[in-house]
């Protein structure tokens, strides 16, 4: 409910580049796989995190740097999420 009658309206900038940005990629011929990272913190690691292929990660609303530095290594080796969004959380 608030992003769609609070935030939407004041990042609709900022979202719309971020939608054209990933256009974009998408209709590259490259091999892509996009990443989309909710809140991000500087705790140490929890040497885990949770990933979800097209679609939302359930009540994802922070990962720490160091386990999405680890996603995007584990995503640039693995063929299944080629020209898939992947959203991860902790």
């Amino acid at each position: 409910m608030v992003k769609p009658v609070i935030l939407r309206p004041l990042l609709r900038h900022s979202l719309a580049d971020m939608a054209a940005a990933e256009q974009a990629v998408r209709d590259s011929a490259l091999d892509w796989t996009i990443v989309r990272a909710p809140q991000l913190t500087d705790n140490a690691a929890k040497g885990s995190y949770r990933a979800a292929v097209e679609r939302n990660v359930l009540f994802g609303i922070r990962i720490t740097r160091e386990d999405l530095a680890t996603c995007l290594l584990d995503s640039a080796g693995d063929e299944s999420a080629i020209r898939k969004h992947v959203n991860v959380a902790n």
